[in-house]
């Protein structure tokens, strides 16, 4: 929550948008939750678990991999505290989804090919239904192995811009269009029980998607209801470098952007153990499986 540009002439970005539009799936938006689930029109009607929709994260400035902003609401830092008031996660909530989408459209051009062999690396893992959380325009999407391991991937993410984007290579990418993806908007933090059943997904994935998320451990344990006994969460995420010097920087620095989340300390908070950890970036990028038994 982690991690080709449009053309720059406006005629054809408007060109492009009608008709991704036509082939996308339709949205729903947290707020309304209307009944409603359509896929692309390319794509076979998928056999995997009814489904819902988000991510999120806060963009002004590419950091890394993925935009962040310095953003408070009524005076918190945002996904700084580990519990918020209704008001004030419906407040960043909002916060994120406008950033994002008004972000979403020079996304890929500024983002697509960073950390593409990590993300490779921990995609490769995923097999069976998968749901990956906050994922944003879809730069995951080509790393999954459809033919041999994964049967489907639902996606979600908090704002509607990326979710489009996303659609877009869905329908336009030869490698994507028959496969079994459905995008869907909606906060990661509060899945939908009806739409996300728990115990349903076999792998869950996230790329730094934590980190812009105004609420972490509300997101994990959404993950952990969602997921199958016996299945397997995914991160690649920016956190706290376990470099001493580097970690201080990082809180220094982050000005409520997450940039040095204790991903460890997250999992252990949520009753989670993980089954592998790698660390890459000096620390500040971390890889963990965590195996789910419950």
């Amino acid at each position: 929550m982690i991690h080709a540009g449009l053309p720059s002439s406006n005629t054809l970005v408007q060109q492009q948008h009608q008709r991704s539009l036509h082939n996308a799936p339709a949205l729903r938006t947290p707020q309304t939750r209307t009944r409603r689930r359509t896929t692309c029109a390319c794509q076979p009607k998928p056999t995997s678990p009814k489904c819902s929709s988000d991510g999120s994260s806060t963009g002004r400035r590419a950091l890394l991999l993925v935009p962040s902003i310095a953003w408070t609401v009524n005076g918190l830092s945002m996904g700084s505290s580990p519990a918020l008031a209704d008001e004030d996660r419906a407040s960043a909530i909002e916060a994120v989804r406008r950033e994002y989408d008004r972000f979403a459209p020079k996304y890929d051009a500024e983002n697509a090919g960073k950390f593409d062999d990590l993300r490779k690396q921990l995609v490769g893992q995923a097999y069976g239904d998968v749901l990956e959380i906050g994922v944003g325009t879809g730069l995951n999407l080509p790393f999954y192995d459809y033919f041999d391991k994964v049967r489907s991937v639902t996606g979600v993410d908090i704002s509607r811009g990326m979710i489009i984007e996303g659609s877009k290579k869905k329908a336009f990418d030869p490698l994507l269009r028959d496969a079994r993806i459905q995008l869907f908007q909606e906060d990661a933090a509060q899945l939908p029980q009806d739409d996300v059943p728990s115990a349903s997904y076999d792998s869950i994935v996230s790329t730094f998607s934590l980190g812009v998320m105004p609420d972490p451990p509300a997101v994990l344990k959404e993950m952990v209801r969602a997921v199958k006994p016996g299945g397997k969460i995914l991160l690649l995420e920016q956190t706290r470098s376990d470099n001493p010097l580097l970690g201080a920087y990082q809180s220094v620095s982050s000005k409520g952007r997450n940039l040095d989340l204790d991903i460890p300390a997250l999992l252990e908070q949520a009753g989670l153990q993980s089954a592998s950890v790698q660390r890459y970036n000096n620390g500040s990028i971390l890889m963990a499986e965590v195996q789910v038994s419950k």
